[in-house]
């Protein structure tokens, strides 16, 4: 619809000098745009007659290519174009060389939609949600996603493309799905996509917990035993306290003995 058609109108001519004939249409669905020269032959156009003589003496049958521009209608619709009552004019009488007929069926205009209908990424979500009328989003993959993996489906007679990067350091890659309808139409969807980040962990260190068990074992290396309920090394600081005592008190004495004396 809308555009220019071209019809082959083969007539044979090679006889006559003159040849007269009437394009016929069925319908005013049809514009005639022109009815070129033929080769060794001037054509004129009047109305819906045609009229072509001959311009050399060549023996040439006539061929040209009719060209009409189809206006609006409905799909499916059946245009009859015919060249009739064709008509041979040579040295003798005219002669009647029959008609020629061509069908036209109006196809459906080219489809305009170039929208995806479904949008999702392996081991990720959309953000936001897919749309057909939203051209950006966001999504999140695993740390160890290597390549995006996206399934992308178009409207119906629509081409889909999916074009992507890699990722960069920051763990970043752009996809875009580009969609391309019947008639040639565009449009782009992007999505960003970043890995998730892994987070350090730190080692775990245990400490092992004394028991009331190990609490009450002798030092290593002491004969003394433990009081019960009593720490190791406040035993040893009483005895060395003690000790300390007892010479202290072993001076004093002998010093009072010399002052006896």
């Amino acid at each position: 619809v809308g555009q220019i058609v071209e019809l082959d109108i083969w007539i044979p001519a090679g006889d006559y000098s003159k040849v007269e004939f009437v394009l016929s249409l069925d319908t005013d669905q049809v514009e005639i745009c022109n009815l070129p020269t033929a080769q060794g032959w001037g054509v004129t156009f009047a109305g819906r007659n045609a009229t072509a003589v001959r311009q050399d003496g060549d023996i040439l049958d006539i061929s040209m290519k009719l060209r009409l521009r189809i206006l609006p209608a409905p799909p499916q619709t059946k245009i009859w174009v015919s060249a009739q009552n064709i008509i041979g004019y040579g040295a003798e009488e005219p002669v009647f060389l029959g008609e020629t007929n061509h069908e036209i069926t109006v196809a459906e205009p080219p489809s305009s939609e170039n929208f995806l209908t479904a949008l999702f990424i392996e081991g990720g979500t959309l953000t936001p949600a897919f749309h057909p009328d939203i051209t950006s989003y966001s999504a999140v993959v695993p740390a160890d996603c290597s390549v995006p993996s996206l399934v992308a489906t178009g409207a119906e007679k629509s081409k889909v493309e999916i074009f992507q990067t890699a990722f960069n350091k920051e763990g970043v890659c752009l996809v875009t799905v580009t969609v391309t309808a019947e008639n040639g139409s565009q449009r782009c969807y992007t999505i960003q996509v970043t890995k998730e980040k892994i987070e350090p962990t730190l080692p775990t260190v245990t400490i092992p917990q004394q028991t009331a068990e190990d609490a009450q074992q002798p030092i290593p290396g002491s004969d003394t035993q433990k009081e019960e309920g009593v720490p190791g090394w406040l035993l040893v600081a009483a005895l060395l306290a003690g000790a300390a005592l007892g010479c202290a008190g072993a001076i004093l004495l002998n010093e009072t003995r010399k002052k006896d004396r």
